[in-house]
Parts: C-alpha cells; sequence; structure tokens
C-alpha cells in the first residue's frame, strides 16, 4: 500500500489584539494663525506628505488637531522645516520653503515650486518629455523651467546663470539659493532637534483560523482501492501571542516592524468518507477499472502544530489623515517544535472486519517566507490607535515525502487597538 497524500495550501484568518506604546513620531514647533499668532506645540514628524494638513498637539493635551491650510499660514518643525500656505492652481495648501528673496522656492520633496511677489505658485516643469505626432512617440529635452524663473526673478543679470542650468532638483535648489543669498531655516533657538516616539514596542495576541486546501486521496489495499470522496479543504485554528518592536525610518512615513509570535495548534479535526473497491486506479483519469464495494473507509485529520515565528515588515503608511492605510512587505522565519498531525484511517470490510491505519503527516522544521499585505490605522490621539488589516505569508514548507504538507499560504486578518 502507497500513501498519496499531499496539502496543497494553507490558509489562516487571524484576528489580533495589539498593544504598542507611542504611535505618533512627533517633533516640538509651533504653528502660525491666520491672526499671525504663534502656538506651540507637537507637529508629526515628517518633512513631505503634507499638502492638506498639518498634524498638531496642543503642548497640555493628547488630542490630535488636522490642520487645513485654510485654518493656518504655516508651521514650523524640527529639524529645521518651515511650512507655508501658497496657492497652486487655485487651491491652498501646505509646501516646504526652501528659499525666499528674489525668488520664492518650494518643495513637495518630490518636485520644485516658485513664486515672486504673490502666494501663487507654479510647478517648475523641464527635462526630457514624451510626446506624440501622426501615431509616433517621440521625446525631447525641454527648457521651460529657465523660461519660468526668468520671468520669475525678472532681473536680466542672472540670465546667464539660469541659462546654465539642467533640470536637476539639487542643482536649480543650490542655484536659487545663491540667487537669494539664503537658505530658509525654522527658527533653532525655538525648536529641540529631539525626536520623539520614534521606537514602539507592543504585545499581539491572536486567533488564527486555517484553511488546509489538499487533493482527494487514493490509497491501494490488497490490490483494491480505497476511493474517498472529500471536500478540498479542511479547516483549523489556533491561537497565537507574541511582542512586536517598530521604528519609524527618519522623517517618512515608512517604518521597520519586528514581530516574536508563538502560534499553537491543537485538536482540530475533519473526518472524510469513502468506499474501498476492487480494480486498479488510473491517477491520470481518477477512475477505477471497475466498480464493486467492498468496504466503507473513514478518513479522520488530526492537527496539531506548534511554532515559534519571527516577522520582519516594511509599513508604508499612505496618508496623514486619521484613518490611515497601510501597505506591508516582508519576510518571515518559522520553527515548527511540535508536529502532532495524522491521517487515521478506519476501513469496515463487508464482513465487519476492522482495518485501523495511522499516517503521520509531514511538515519541515524550518521554513522561510514572505509576506505581504494591506490595512488601516486610525489614530485615536497621540499615544493610542486602532489598526486592521490582511495580511497573506507564503511559506516554502512542500517536501518530497509520500504524506506531507505542501507549500504553505497563510492570511491574516487582524484588528488591533495601540497604545
Amino acid at each position: 500500500m502507497i500513501s498519496r497524500f499531499k496539502t496543497l495550501t494553507v490558509i489562516s484568518i487571524c484576528f489580533t489584539a495589539t498593544i504598542t506604546f507611542g504611535q505618533i513620531t512627533y517633533t516640538k514647533g509651533y504653528i502660525v494663525s491666520n491672526n499671525n499668532d504663534t502656538v506651540s506645540g507637537r507637529i508629526e514628524y515628517s518633512r513631505s506628505g503634507l499638502h492638506n494638513k498639518c498634524v498638531f498637539v496642543n503642548e497640555n493635551s493628547k488630542d490630535l488637531s488636522y490642520l487645513k491650510p485654510s485654518d493656518i499660514k504655516g508651521f514650523y518643525t524640527s529639524p529645521g522645516y518651515n511650512f507655508r500656505r501658497v496657492s497652486f492652481n487655485g487651491q491652498d495648501i501646505f509646501l516646504k520653503v526652501i528659499s525666499e528673496g528674489k525668488v520664492n522656492l518650494y518643495s513637495d520633496d518630490l518636485s520644485l515650486f516658485i513664486s515672486g511677489k504673490t502666494d501663487s505658485v507654479v510647478e517648475l516643469s523641464g527635462g526630457r518629455q514624451e510626446y506624440s505626432s501622426a501615431g509616433k512617440y517621440y521625446s525631447k529635452e525641454s527648457n521651460l523651467f529657465k523660461v519660468q524663473l526668468m520671468r520669475c526673478i525678472n532681473d536680466t543679470s542672472f540670465n546667464k546663470k539660469i541659462d546654465n542650468l539642467n533640470f536637476d532638483i539639487t542643482e536649480i535648489t543650490n542655484a536659487i539659493i545663491d540667487i537669494n543669498g539664503k537658505e530658509e531655516k525654522a527658527d533653532s533657538k525655538k525648536l529641540s532637534s529631539e525626536i520623539f516616539n520614534k521606537n514602539s514596542f507592543g504585545f499581539e495576541g491572536g486567533l488564527s483560523f486555517y484553511s488546509f486546501n489538499k487533493t482527494n486521496i487514493y490509497y491501494g489495499y490488497d490490490d483494491h482501492v480505497y476511493d474517498v470522496k472529500s471536500s478540498r479543504t479542511n479547516y483549523a485554528y489556533s491561537l497565537y501571542g507574541g511582542v512586536k518592536y517598530i521604528r519609524k525610518i527618519y522623517a517618512t512615513s515608512s517604518y521597520l516592524k519586528v514581530g516574536l509570535n508563538l502560534e499553537m495548534m491543537t485538536n482540530n479535526k475533519k473526518e472524510d468518507k469513502g468506499i474501498l473497491r476492487t480494480g486498479l486506479l488510473f491517477r491520470d483519469f481518477d477512475v477505477p477499472f471497475v466498480i464493486d464495494t467492498l468496504g466503507k473507509v473513514t478518513d479522520s485529520y488530526s492537527y496539531k502544530l506548534n511554532s515559534v515565528f519571527v516577522p520582519i515588515e516594511f509599513q508604508e503608511e499612505l496618508s496623514f489623515n486619521r484613518l490611515r492605510p497601510i501597505l506591508e512587505l516582508g519576510v518571515s522565519a518559522r520553527y515548527f517544535f511540535r508536529n502532532d498531525s495524522y491521517l487515521n484511517r478506519t476501513t469496515v470490510l463487508d464482513d465487519l472486519t476492522v482495518v485501523e491505519e495511522r499516517y503521520k503527516l509531514s511538515i519541515p522544521s524550518y521554513a522561510f517566507g514572505v509576506n505581504f499585505g494591506i490595512g488601516s490605522r486610525y489614530i485615536l490621539d497621540i499615544d493610542s490607535s486602532i489598526s486592521f488589516g490582511l495580511n497573506i505569508e507564503l511559506l516554502a514548507t512542500g517536501r518530497t515525502a509520500s504524506t506531507n504538507f505542501g507549500n504553505t499560504l497563510v492570511s491574516r486578518a487582524y484588528i488591533s487597538y495601540n497604545f
């Protein structure tokens, strides 16, 4: 008799509860109201992505204020970032001030913007650009940014300097700073350079719901065939818990997350029923030669898996709103320190003879994988938030043994409370 069991994939859904310390990374800063009043407080630490709002916390509160460009004139934050309200295409936005003088230069860390004596800015345009004509595509070098700069400065003594520029952010920035004679910096006397809540620690726990996808199973027995017609899916659950560490990556909206979790799966059972037939089985067609029932068979699966796994993930928050979408991408390592997973087969022949068989389902002790996911984080205050999302993990657990788990797909749907 040859066993030919193979598990194709394992899918799980995990509901988690998480406690994390330090949810908003912030620095000391201040805002300038529409009445030119200065209000000191804490501002979420970032150098870009702040077109539409400033996340501000008063010094004597934990509550967040999401200030739009219409609410304030601008804000200053460490280390030396000055954001000002400007008008772009008829809409008020915040842009980081690079230099002000003969020409005002602003940035969103992706593009450069300039203005003259007004608060209305234009985006510098240039470099190699593509266009189509008569169904064909062409590219050419655009020097429109030079015209934009000359018009804005309106001083022919700088024309030669501008005309020698390439469309390069660093080169243009240095040239404008040289023309203005200064680079804009926030007042260092009012701002501390200290950055708070860069590191977060937490506890995580949850429930995993597994779906074991498998093929139908056929076993030979004394020149006969077991024909077990089963679903392609078995279900199991597990509990897990652990700790995690999160580190904000500089002045971005990116984070590095490292976890250490213990997962335990016990007493998950599934029964499939079938019949014992005469004849040989052609596996290419899954059809026996002769249909003749000799007995009944019951397959009982018992899944007991305990493991320790370490996920290492890169997380990117996609907005500075109160509700923030999250993308996750990372790798994982898992050690299975217990595997008591079996297929137990009971066959009752027509003459009432009972045959008991037991097959251990094998899985490697160590497995490495990749994982990715999407989610959202809802900010409650400067120290707490609620997160939820879906994470998918693919583990290379396939083996050549005749009775085994295949490569494992783990999907985690989670909800967490962080503070």
